[in-house]
């Protein structure tokens, strides 16, 4: 089957849009990496990322100064309907993002500690001065919720 001329224009100005909106997208990405407890955005140091000697489920989350902001807390559950033959317990892992000091959950997440730190960065929950950014990390709560503990809790 051939394509007409001007089938042919749309298919490459088609493209080409294609092609520039990656490209535009891919200069415009941070790249963010876990590297010795630093978590580096565009090779720059953003924060710290850690495990708590105390307790290897938790991960302490700290500006550059090494002041603790939040902790990531390992978690799962089991459950019957994700149960596959490479998960036969049906293992369901996920992250909760805490207050250090009062243990509140401010929001609950899956994926890799890269991913969690991305989300982190991408809402700017620390602010230029190496604070916590609260109203920002409420709003990023607020998104996220809390689904996983409550499917662990209607589990058991």
């Amino acid at each position: 089957m051939l394509l007409k001329p001007n089938n042919m224009k749309i298919i490459n100005r088609s493209f080409i849009t294609l092609l520039l909106s990656l490209a535009f997208f891919t200069a415009n990405a941070q790249k963010i990496k876990i590297k010795k407890d630093k978590v580096l955005v565009d090779k720059a140091e953003w924060a710290k990322f850690y495990k708590d000697k105390d307790n290897k489920r938790i991960r302490v989350f700290t500006n550059p100064d090494g002041d603790i902001l939040l902790h990531v807390k390992a978690e799962g559950y089991n459950d019957p309907k994700q149960i596959t033959s490479d998960n036969p317990k049906g293992y369901v892992g996920y992250w909760s993002i805490c207050d250090p000091e009062t243990g509140t959950v401010y929001f609950e997440m899956q994926g890799l500690q890269k991913k969690v730190m991305e989300v982190l960065y991408q809402n700017e929950v620390i602010n230029p001065d190496g604070t916590l950014n609260k109203e920002n990390l409420d709003k990023l709560a607020a998104k996220m919720g809390k689904d996983f503990s409550r499917i662990r809790d209607e589990l058991n």
